[in-house]
């Protein structure tokens, strides 16, 4: 009788992970990828990671679908790449967005890929104007936004929506000196969470985050999101619309020293506003809703430095309103997952603010076409076992005891082993055609806790090769 050894797991992992990267390569090529380099890059360049554009108005020029445009580290503006300015009529100019379908706008490091406006405040309807219908699956991630919108126009602002559009997703972005950082003039599944708004100045004015929906179509529908964001010294925090009864959650936001928390009068019924918290406002809350909506110090560590994680016995943990599950795999601030139950009572309530706090740690390294990157699990604090997820794609499924727990169809789950930390190898082909694809990763590990176990999830880790 003839002996077979049986393959390893990390054998098994790596060619199973191979011949799914082989069996995606048609499916992903179907999406354009375009790399933008404000400093180093040409506008008659291919627009490939190694041949860069110099600007988003001509990485966003000729294809309005499935197209990923990587915002590369540099300052992109008026004054720096001739981005938001129309040189043959000497103007201010917006990149409107409408009709577009399947685009996301991604900075490679949110602190080093700096949108400035250069005091923009003569444009309506946004500087990255997204609207009209047919406008669909829009994300905007990963940058600094700055110097717009701060004197006379209130409807100047780095982002914003208008009725028709649908499922708009704004996250992970910091806006410095912003008038209105984001103003909703209507859309359906319109997101902007996870965001930091801060003013710099001395008077600071106007609205940080606008939910206005004058404009909205009833026949399109409305419904907007709005949650775990921080704004600093804004005039105004976020105010809701009183008018064309749309369906509005504002949830989870922190807002501190300003004037008014969150300006509005009665709240309709078909809005949400829960688990809030303002603090040193001269006004929290012109109309304050129920108990949940708090005036507590959040208890961050150093806003001044600009670190709004929260500190130990922060009123923020585990006191956040449960989102709608159509808001799966949403990720906060700093990449983390939520929800990741902080306080170990197996209730998964996301927290308040912009980090959701987790003490379990996934990293990687050796990451790249080619290569073999090593995942692991850095976290000690578990009695195991762990699981990695692999995933192409950003759909979830969302469960309300553990917030994003997994990936689309294309998921390969593998254990770890029994014991954490564990490390897992991913073995990529080394094929060209791979250049831009997104692999989706995150780890669970069974936590210790009072009369028993609970799934802990790690940061999500969103990796381009």
């Amino acid at each position: 009788m003839t002996t077979h050894a049986r393959p390893s797991c990390k054998a098994v992992l790596r060619s199973a992970l191979a011949a799914s990267f082989l069996t995606m390569t048609s499916a992903v090529a179907q999406t354009a990828h375009h790399w933008v380099d404000p400093t180093n890059g040409n506008d008659s360049a291919a627009g490939t990671r190694t041949a860069p554009f110099k600007t988003l108005t001509k990485a966003l020029t000729g294809r309005n679908f499935d197209l990923v445009v990587h915002a590369l580290p540099g300052t992109y503006g008026p004054k720096s790449n001739g981005d938001f300015w129309d040189a043959a009529n000497n103007k201010s100019a917006k990149i409107a967005l409408n009709g577009f379908k399947n685009l996301k706008i991604v900075g490679e490091d949110r602190s080093t890929c700096v949108i400035d406006f250069n005091g923009i405040d003569d444009l309506w309807y946004g500087m990255f104007g997204i609207g009209g219908v047919g406008t669909d699956n829009i994300e905007i991630t990963n940058l600094t936004f700055k110097n717009v919108g701060i004197a006379t126009v209130w409807g100047c602002s780095p982002v914003n929506t208008q009725a028709g559009c649908t499922n708009i997703n704004i996250h992970g972005n910091l806006f410095i000196d912003a008038g209105s950082a984001f103003i909703c003039w209507g859309g359906f599944d319109v997101a902007f969470h996870d965001n930091v708004i801060v003013s710099t100045t001395a008077t600071p004015s106007l609205v940080a985050i606008r939910l206005r929906t004058q404009y909205f179509s009833a026949t399109d529908g409305d419904r907007t999101y709005c949650y775990n964001n921080v704004i600093v010294n804004q005039n105004h925090g976020i105010s809701y619309a009183s008018t064309n009864a749309p369906k509005q959650w504002i949830c989870n936001n922190i807002i501190l020293n300003g004037n008014l928390g969150f300006p509005g009068s009665a709240l309709p019924a078909t809005a949400v506003l829960e688990n809030n918290i303002a603090w040193g406002c001269t006004t929290p809350y012109s109309y304050m809703v129920n108990a949940s909506n708090r005036v507590v110090d959040p208890m961050l560590v150093d806003v001044a430095k600009g670190d709004y994680h929260q500190k130990a016995g922060s009123p923020c943990l585990e006191a956040g309103y449960p989102v709608p599950a159509t808001l799966s795999m949403r990720n906060d601030y700093y990449g983390n997952a939520r929800c990741s139950d902080a306080d170990d009572d197996r209730n998964s309530l996301p927290d308040i603010g912009v980090h959701e706090v987790s003490d379990v740690a996934l990293q990687v390294t050796n990451w790249g076409i080619g290569k073999t990157g090593v995942f692991t699990n850095a976290s000690t604090t578990f009695a195991g076992p762990a699981v990695f997820f692999f995933a192409y794609g950003k759909a979830g499924i969302y469960s309300a005891s553990y917030g994003s727990v997994g990936f689309d169809p294309a998921t390969l789950l593998f254990s770890a082993g029994t014991s954490v930390p564990g490390a897992v190898p991913v073995s990529v082909p080394n094929n060209p055609a791979f250049a831009g694809v997104l692999l989706y990763a995150q780890s669970f590990g069974l936590k210790g806790t009072t009369g028993g176990f609970a799934w802990k999830p790690s940061a999500v880790l969103d990796l381009e090769l």
